[in-house]
C-alpha cells in the first residue's frame, strides 16, 4: 500500500513501515515487580525465619536443667554447666533457681541475698530483662 502524495496544504508524513507493526510492550506493573521479588527472595526470607525460630526454641545457656542442690561452674561463653561438687572449677552449690524473673543486677543481688548467697548466674540471653537466676553458695 502506498501513501498518497501530500497535497499542497499537507506536510509530508513519515513513510509507512513494511510488515506488521509490533504491539507496544505492556508497562511493568507494581504487582508484577512485587511478585517477582517475592519469588526471588521468598525462599531466602523463609529460611532465615526458620533458622531464627529453631535457634530461639533450642538455644540453651545451661540453666535449663540445673536444680537446687547441684554444683555449677561457669562454662565457655558465660554458659553454666553442672559439675561435681568436688570439682575445682565449681562455683558452689545452687540454693535457688528462679525462672522468668527480671535479671537486672539490683534485683538479682536482692533475690540471692534473701537466700544467703552473694553469687549468681543469670541466663545469658536475657541480661537486664527476664530470664533464669541461679543463686549459688560456696
Amino acid at each position: 500500500m502506498s501513501t498518497p502524495a501530500p497535497g499542497p496544504d499537507q506536510p509530508p508524513g513519515p513513510p509507512e513501515p513494511h510488515g506488521t507493526p509490533e504491539p507496544p510492550e505492556a508497562p511493568e506493573t507494581f504487582a508484577r515487580r512485587v511478585g517477582s521479588g517475592a519469588r526471588r527472595y521468598g525462599v531466602l526470607v523463609l529460611a532465615v525465619l526458620a533458622f531464627l525460630v529453631v535457634r530461639a526454641l533450642t538455644d540453651d545457656d545451661g540453666t535449663r536443667d540445673v536444680r537446687v542442690g547441684q554444683c555449677v561452674a561457669g562454662g565457655d561463653g558465660g554458659d553454666v554447666r553442672v559439675v561435681d561438687c568436688s570439682d575445682g572449677s565449681s562455683a558452689g552449690r545452687v540454693v535457688l533457681v528462679e525462672r522468668d524473673v527480671f535479671t537486672d543486677e539490683t534485683r538479682v543481688r536482692a533475690l540471692c541475698a534473701a537466700h544467703g548467697s552473694d553469687r549468681a548466674f543469670t541466663s545469658a540471653l536475657a541480661a537486664g530483662d527476664r530470664g533464669t537466676v541461679l543463686c549459688v553458695r560456696p
